[in-house]
């Protein structure tokens, strides 16, 4: 998948994405270096990291709350595709099953590449997980909801600085998320 990494090094993009670390505590820019920088995905513009046009989504588990799991990431892309005019979104979560739930749509990185050894692992049941399928179904009724198109009408660098729990309101998320803990 030509899109999922980053393979040659962008200082300028890194610099963009790192640079979020100086956003206000609290804030939707802060909590993505928080999720980024904990989960240790590297920023886009690093050789072996997020590509920026994927991690777009990073900005939409930060702010509907699910974290980064098999499980997350369906709630995620279900959440987008319920909420988003594209029909990329509903082609996006489409995969994200087939990845994380069935192990059908294979995801793979030229591991001969020396600025990028990530060994992609293999995925597959997380809708097995009690109350998964509640959670993914909440996922889409909220989306449903939102009045911002998420892939279409935000610029996310632009509200970096604003207060998380004011994006939740303004989407029509409860303060804490969608996440109930569930995977």
């Amino acid at each position: 998948m030509a899109i999922a990494l980053t393979f040659e090094p962008d200082p300028r993009e890194a610099r963009r994405w790192r640079g979020l670390a100086d956003c206000p505590p609290g804030s939707l820019g802060r909590s993505l270096f928080q999720l980024l920088d904990r989960e240790g995905v590297g920023f886009p513009g690093e050789p072996g990291a997020t590509h920026p046009t994927l991690a777009l989504h990073d900005w939409i588990h930060v702010i509907t709350g699910c974290p980064v799991s098999p499980l997350g990431e369906i709630a995620t892309a279900a959440y987008i595709a319920a909420a988003s005019r594209s029909s990329a979104a509903t082609l996006a979560f489409l995969g994200t099953i087939s990845i994380f739930e069935a192990s059908l749509l294979d995801y793979h990185v030229d591991l001969s590449t020396p600025d990028c050894p990530v060994e992609m692992p293999r995925y597959s049941g997380a809708l097995s997980t009690p109350g998964a399928v509640e959670q993914v179904a909440q996922a889409i009724q909220t989306g449903r909801l939102c009045p911002i198109d998420p892939l279409i009408d935000v610029d996310y660098f632009q509200h970096a600085s604003e207060c998380l729990q004011t994006v939740r309101q303004r989407w029509q998320l409860p303060p804490e998320g969608l996440w109930s803990g569930v995977g």
